[in-house]
């Protein structure tokens, strides 16, 4: 599937495909491989180079520069994005961009910027090749970014609106034996103007698409006290092959934070599994700092 995306501040917010909002099209050739007409999606052969056509066409009457270039497919509660780099995938087995280049014409491109002149189109070949055997899948995109948009701002950072276009990828690679279930980790809490959270990383140890937990869970604090429980509402959140996802869960009204030993406890597939971690004085303090406007967080420094 090809994905339309506009960027702002870092952060993607997805866009439909409508009139004006870019200049950019883009297209996928028919090929002999794929299994789809709309993205890229087959098992490769180890150490066989596979070609791709792709069409970028210009619908304005200016210039338009694109940047093309092979991206890293992550979760992002509830979506996948499509990135150029993140510190979410833990494999770089698993990084499309290892084995992909994008050429135009002879000339190498993959990560470069390119001009398309008004009311032209032009053809990239994405060129595929796994050297070595890798177990499960292989994620990810091919991006077409275009720059909409740069504000300057002398006392904040500059804002650049991008709008882009991903055409997704799938590489099938040798089956996986048995599959891990997932865990948690990296703690911490956060608040927002209604409530206090816990947030923590889920972590798909499995080299393929694997889905969020269904189950329970329970918070205890220092004081073996329980101020948080329920039921896990992600388990439509899909997880990328051996990458982490920044989830959260919120906390009982009025529950006070203090520092000390947590306990995290999930009962997934009748599994129950345990998950400590230490909020020390110092993160209380930060926490407090950070959130002092905020009439709803109870802290105890």
């Amino acid at each position: 599937m090809i994905i339309a995306s506009l960027f702002l501040l870092g952060s993607i917010v997805r866009a439909e495909e409508t009139a004006g909002v870019s200049l950019l099209e883009v297209t996928l050739e028919a090929n002999e491989y794929s299994t789809s007409d709309k993205d890229i999606r087959f098992k490769p052969e180890v150490g066989k180079e596979y070609n791709f056509i792709s069409k970028i066409s210009n619908t304005g009457s200016e210039t338009i520069e694109v940047k093309v270039f092979p991206s890293i497919a992550i979760s992002n509660n509830g979506s996948i994005d499509y990135v150029e780099e993140t510190p979410n995938n833990l494999n770089e087995t698993y990084n499309l961009q290892n084995y992909v280049k994008i050429y135009l014409g002879k000339e190498e491109i993959t990560g470069k910027t390119i001009d398309i002149n008004a009311n032209e189109s032009t053809q990239v070949r994405i060129s595929i090749k796994i050297p070595t055997e890798i177990q499960g899948e292989v994620l990810g995109g091919i991006n077409f970014a275009q720059v909409l948009d740069t504000q300057k701002n002398e006392n904040s950072v500059d804002v650049i609106q991008v709008y882009q276009k991903v055409v997704n990828v799938r590489l099938k690679m040798t089956e996986f034996g048995e599959k891990k279930a997932n865990t948690y980790d990296e703690f911490s809490f956060s608040a927002t103007k209604d409530m206090t959270n816990l947030d923590y990383y889920l972590v798909n140890n499995n080299p393929f698409l694997h889905y969020a937990d269904k189950g329970s869970y329970k918070l205890y604090n220092p004081k073996e006290e329980i101020i948080s429980e329920g039921e896990f509402s992600t388990n439509e959140v899909v997880l990328t092959s051996l990458s982490k996802t920044r989830l959260s869960v919120s906390l009982k009204d009025g529950t006070e934070i203090i520092d000390g030993n947590y306990k995290f406890v999930t009962i997934v597939d009748n599994v129950e599994q345990t998950y400590e971690f230490n909020y020390t004085k110092k993160n209380l303090e930060e926490f407090a700092e950070k959130n002092k406007d905020k009439n709803n967080v109870v802290v105890n420094v």
